[in-house]
């Protein structure tokens, strides 16, 4: 079967395709799910958009801070005060004043938490950002831009280890192995901006006359991310679905033929009773 070459169609509002004896035509599917609801296997994802932070996937595991022990912290101080942007004494004087025993790490920690706390919308992401990259969890940063002028959203991705852990792969920590964890990343951003801006499509495909349809559609398939149909698999699925339509009736045809034979059918009238069948 010949690969499917879509082209926009106005009056449909849809980019249709055709092969004899079939139209197919790419819907925008207006009830897509969150990828991060029925997909695994996706890297947790921030967004941060009309002045609210939303997460999606499981975040359980990407407390920065704690995943910091307490050494890393103390050797660490500095680069934190720096990307917090505050002072390194903050810590000792606040230990000083503490009126119970406890150590300077946990003092740092509390501080921390506190200075975290404090921030919201992008600059809380900004700072998760700096504290991901911090702890060597290949992390990435984008904006995801819809078709209008005010779809827009900043993105923050985290590749930790608990998301490895799922997807059943080492925790990457060579230059190689983090470079594949971006890649992830990069196309789970692109996920998420197909999803939210409503570039997700289904395939309806229907029997053509040449200029019109034949009866209801025959097949249809939802949940295709991207208007690239060669890249979502849209085209795939609909060429595959075709090319299984016309084996069933292929054999159906074969079928009814010997039918026809072994009731001795005149042939005059066993050809228009094929007629009758689709091709």
């Amino acid at each position: 079967m010949a690969k499917l070459s879509f082209d926009w169609d106005a009056k449909r509002s849809a980019s249709v395709a055709y092969v004899p004896g079939f139209r197919v035509t790419a819907e925008q599917d207006s009830d897509a799910r969150n990828p991060w609801q029925d997909m695994d296997g996706l890297a947790p994802i921030m967004s941060y958009y009309d002045r609210s932070i939303q997460q999606y996937g499981d975040w359980s595991e990407t407390d920065a801070i704690a995943a910091m022990s307490d050494s890393f912290i103390n050797r660490k101080w500095r680069e934190l005060c720096d990307i917090f942007d505050m002072p390194e004494r903050e810590a000792r004087d606040l230990k000083s004043a503490y009126r119970y025993d406890c150590s300077i790490a946990e003092v740092k920690r509390d501080l921390l938490n506190q200075w975290l706390d404090d921030e919201s919308g992008q600059a809380k992401v900004n700072l998760l950002r700096d504290l991901f990259n911090l702890l060597g969890w290949p992390t990435l940063s984008t904006t995801s831009r819809g078709y209008s002028q005010g779809d827009w959203a900043e993105l923050l991705l985290v590749y930790t280890p608990a998301h490895a852990a799922t997807c059943g792969i080492k925790f990457p920590r060579s230059a190689k192995a983090k470079a594949a964890a971006l890649a992830d990343l990069e196309g789970a951003a692109k996920l998420w901006g197909y999803w939210a801006w409503g570039n997700v499509y289904g395939a309806v495909i229907e029997a053509w006359d040449g200029a019109r349809p034949i009866g209801d559609p025959l097949e249809s398939c939802w949940g295709f991310y991207g208007d690239d149909f060669d890249e979502s698999g849209l085209a795939e699925y609909a060429e595959s679905t075709i090319a299984a339509i016309r084996d069933q009736r292929k054999r159906a045809r074969v079928a009814k033929l010997k039918e026809l034979i072994r009731a001795r059918v005149p042939v005059a009238i066993r050809a228009d009773i094929m007629k009758g069948l689709p091709l």
